[in-house]
């Protein structure tokens, strides 16, 4: 019995060997192989054509970018998709043709080898890039969001929460293609209550800011946008301050880790105070403004924004909002945020502060 059970262990041994074996030669036959005309020879996989550049995800070396001027060969037996500058699609196989030109050999009878394209993919990955083209609007979505909290007792007893939310959704977001619409959505909201518990008298000092843009974006790196937000800023008694406008920026730098523009527009601004008596407030306004957001050291993130508003209806008044965050990752999708927020109003209500500035920290998510 025990020779037996021996021999059969010995077997079962032997067949997890072989499935193994397998494992790893099915690997190797689907691995795709870049000969250099160096001589050099990468095992991996390609990720995508754009112009003459081949993008390379190599199993040492990891993802690489080389010019067809430089590969001898690439052998893949993956199928592929070629987008053309008219938006249509072909399915086929990449080749590299005698001339050192990309191409896509169709797999579809009577037709003719594509060489003019926007970009190409394998066709899984094309398929995995085509979800995110979907109109669906709470989808695909990418940013952070934070928030902290504060608690102090004693004679006086304190409390303040803060939230923040900074989003944005490109459509399409595939890379190697550059969006045609861009959605942007920010919310930041501070409450902050303080009570003397020797006399019972208490203070609140809340703060509510929400902005969405939309922006259509054109080739040469120019936008058109429209956009509403709402502030609620009770410092500067302003119960609800809504504004609603539009106009046209520019890109300036526009890379996958760094973007900066600039912006400019009208508004009609609508204003509603806390301060009894107060009438509202009816105004157009010119909009000048600037974005920049940079992603540095791998995955720390710095995002800034500034929005500047002339009163055209009252000359000489102004207000203007500006934020600046840092975020430093800490395990995988949590971070740790830092946030600076100024609200500036030049002709706030008698007894009520110009200017409200918040400095916050706290844990953020990263989606």
């Amino acid at each position: 019995m025990k020779a037996r059970a021996i021999q059969q262990l010995r077997a079962s041994l032997r067949m997890a060997l072989v499935l193994v074996l397998l494992g790893f030669s099915a690997a190797s036959a689907h691995a795709d192989t870049l000969v250099l005309k160096s001589g050099e020879r990468l095992k991996g996989s390609w990720e995508r054509v754009e112009g003459t550049n081949l993008i390379f995800k190599s199993d040492t070396l990891g993802e690489v970018t080389v010019p067809a001027s430089n590969i001898q060969s690439l052998s893949t037996t993956v199928p592929a998709v070629a987008i053309l500058k008219n938006g249509k699609t072909v399915e086929g196989y990449l080749h590299l043709g005698a001339k050192g030109q990309w191409m896509l050999l169709p797999t579809q009878t009577n037709v003719p080898s594509v060489n003019t394209f926007t970009v190409i993919y394998p066709v899984a990955t094309f398929h995995q890039y085509q979800k995110t083209s979907t109109s669906i609007p709470w989808r695909n979505w990418h940013g952070s969001a934070n928030g902290g909290y504060g608690l102090q007792t004693g004679n006086t007893q304190a409390r303040t929460l803060t939230a923040t939310v900074d989003a944005t959704r490109k459509q399409p977001d595939i890379l190697g293609i550059d969006e045609t619409w861009r959605t942007k959505f920010f919310l930041s909201s501070l409450l902050a209550h303080t009570k003397d518990n020797l006399t019972g008298a208490s203070v609140s000092s809340n703060t509510f800011s929400t902005t969405i843009r939309q922006d259509r974006l054109f080739d040469d790196g120019n936008y058109v946008f429209v956009f509403g937000q709402f502030d609620h800023i009770q410092p500067e008694s302003i119960r609800g301050r809504e504004t609603v406008g539009g106009g046209y920026g520019r890109d300036i730098i526009h890379t996958s880790k760094t973007t900066f523009s600039v912006l400019g527009g009208l508004t009609f601004v609508n204003t509603n105070f806390l301060t009894a008596g107060a009438p509202s407030q009816q105004s157009a306004e010119l909009l000048v403004g600037e974005q920049f957001s940079t992603q540095f050291l791998k995955a720390v993130h710095l995002t800034h924004y500034v929005n500047f508003y002339p009163n055209l209806s009252q000359t000489g008044q102004y207000f203007f909002n500006t934020q600046t965050s840092l975020s430093i990752p800490l395990f995988k999708k949590l971070s740790f945020q830092i946030s600076f927020i100024d609200f500036y109003l030049s002709n706030p209500p008698t007894g009520s502060l110009k200017n409200n500035a918040t400095f916050s920290t706290g844990i953020g998510y990263n989606f």
